[in-house]
């Protein structure tokens, strides 16, 4: 899935609906899930990067990717690779 095909404001909706999706950022793979009554975004294979908030918007604003930027600020650069 290209991600022109959603919007920054449009995944984080679905996200609060339940939505999950795996995407790619800087050759790594990323989850978002619904789990344990909260949203939960983890790096493949990498359980210390595991982070859970009660809300996509939170999620999205706080949880770092590589370690150091959001997923508000590279929304563009990610690629989809699951979103259901």
């Amino acid at each position: 899935m290209l991600n022109s095909t959603v919007s920054l404001d449009e995944m984080v909706r679905d996200v609060n609906k339940g939505h999950e999706i795996e995407f790619m950022y800087n050759d790594k793979m990323y989850s978002i899930t619904h789990y344990d009554g909260g949203i939960s975004a983890i790096e493949f294979d990498k359980m210390d990067t595991e982070k859970t908030y009660q809300s996509a918007e939170e999620l999205f604003k706080d949880y770092k990717l590589d370690g150091n930027v959001t997923l508000n600020d590279v929304f563009e650069q990610i690629k989809i690779e699951l979103y259901c």
